[in-house]
This record gives C-alpha cells, sequence and structure tokens, in this order.
C-alpha cells in the first residue's frame, strides 16, 4: 500500500495501519506546533493528527491515516490519497 502525502508517495506495510479514516474531522489545537493538524476521535480515543512538512492548511484532507507507534500509541497523518494497486505492491519491494 501506498500513501500520498504533501505531494509524495510512501510505502506503508498494512500491518503498522491501524484504520484510514475517509474525510477526517480534524479537530483544532489551539498553539499547536505547525505540524500538528489537531485531534481525532478513534474508538473513544483522542488520536493526535501531524501534517506534512510545510502544509499550512486547515486541515481538511482525504483521509487520515492511523498507525501504532512507539509504545502501542496511535498516531495520525493526513494524506492525499491511498494506492493498493500493484504499483504500490512494487514499491513496498523496492
Amino acid at each position: 500500500m501506498r500513501v500520498q502525502i504533501g505531494g509524495q508517495w510512501y510505502p506503508l506495510k498494512l500491518e503498522e495501519i491501524a484504520c484510514i479514516l475517509p474525510n477526517p474531522r480534524v479537530t483544532p489545537v489551539p498553539k499547536a506546533p505547525p505540524g500538528v493538524a489537531g485531534l481525532v476521535l478513534y474508538q473513544g480515543q483522542v488520536v493526535p493528527i501531524r501534517r506534512a512538512a510545510g502544509d499550512r492548511s486547515g486541515g481538511d484532507a482525504a483521509f487520515a491515516v492511523l498507525y501504532r507507534a512507539e509504545g502501542d500509541a496511535l498516531c495520525g497523518v493526513l494524506a492525499e490519497g491511498i494506492d493498493e494497486g500493484p504499483a504500490a505492491e512494487e514499491a513496498r519491494l523496492d
């Protein structure tokens, strides 16, 4: 699988992904650092959502990709696109 973040495509292993949220409702956090888009609520858990470096949009994105970080905590990143096709499989092998 590949995800498009900040105009670039990045391969991800399916086992790294906890959930992909389409059209996520990201709640902005006042005075948050520039890389933080906001927070989402997922299965009763508040999850921080990051944005690509240099992205100053209001948090609108096609997807939020939630993944397990260190200590099994959930984190997320905004993504413009998802590719599950054969090209994604090839990118994973590189």
